[in-house]
């Protein structure tokens, strides 16, 4: 017993005839009936009751249809899913980035995928990088947006972007009108952070330990909106990426002369994932918005 003989007897199950279920299959009556006879003899039960006129079904016909109509579903899902796969254009995809860099991203992403790709569905997850890096491994994600490196070796990175940092000060600050700042200045400066489990703070306090600046341990964030709410009153100042830079914030945006201060965002996904020729296809598509 096969799939095709569970469809053949689907069939006539819903259409109560041998020849309306053998056109409807695109087959003679004669294959159909000998299939269905064949599946009979195997199981050892009648699963129609025939007479001249009419079909019907056996009691056990009863209890085998519902099955046979189940067990077909899942196999037009598997058969779907294949398809969808063999597609990478098709089907579902799931996508995290830091929190650091999804609410300045995100919305670019849907946009590229709902016009360059409208057969695919994707989720969107916000995250820390310890969690995304969890999530990918468990095959929980496909793909996150982190700061580069993982130093993960299962893990395939593409680089999309650097994004340098700038000295975030209130516009009223005596700093606002520098056009640049110099190492000298910076140093023994106190920087407001983010939480521990942000890899942004991580970035900072490097840049800390090369003796400029200071982290500004009165207060810690959770996000960088937090903190540009904080700078923005004169109540502080910070690193802020270039990617979270706004106009009209309230905050003057300073380059930091002397020294490569920024990160490298990239697309990170599991070497092993089938579909990671199409995740380099993707992480083009995102590097070129």
């Amino acid at each position: 017993m096969n799939i095709r003989d569970m469809e053949y007897i689907v069939a006539v199950a819903d259409l109560n005839s041998f020849s309306g279920a053998a056109s409807a299959c695109h087959v003679s009556q004669p294959s159909l009936s000998a299939q269905i006879k064949k599946v009979e003899e195997e199981l050892g039960m009648k699963i129609f009751e025939r007479t001249k006129r009419t079909v019907t079904l056996s009691a056990f016909g009863h209890a085998f249809v519902p099955r046979a109509r189940k067990i077909i579903e899942e196999v037009e899902k598997i058969r779907s899913d294949a398809k969808a796969h063999a597609n990478p254009f098709f089907g579902h995809i799931s996508i995290g980035a830091i929190a650091t860099v999804a609410p300045y991203l995100f919305p670019a992403i849907l946009q590229t995928i709902r016009s360059d790709a409208p057969d695919l569905n994707i989720s969107l997850r916000e995250s820390v990088t310890g969690d995304l890096l969890k999530g990918l491994l468990s095959g929980d994600i496909d793909m996150a947006i982190l700061s580069l490196p993982t130093d993960t070796h299962v893990l395939e990175e593409f680089s999309l972007f650097e994004d340098p940092f700038y000295l975030a000060v209130a516009k009223g600050s005596p700093l606002a009108e520098m056009p640049f700042v110099g190492e000298e200045l910076l140093r023994n400066m106190k920087l407001i952070l983010l939480e521990e489990e942000h890899c942004l703070r991580q970035q900072a306090l490097s840049i800390c330990k090369g003796g400029l600046m200071q982290e500004d341990r009165s207060f810690r964030a959770t996000s960088l909106e937090t903190i540009r709410h904080i700078v923005a009153t004169g109540q502080g100042v910070t690193l802020m990426p270039q990617l979270a830079r706004q106009e009209n914030d309230g905050i003057t945006y300073i380059p930091i002369q002397s020294r490569n201060f920024s990160r490298t965002i990239g697309l990170v996904w599991r070497k092993t994932d089938e579909r990671a020729p199409f995740y380099k296809i993707f992480a083009s598509m995102i590097s070129k918005k």
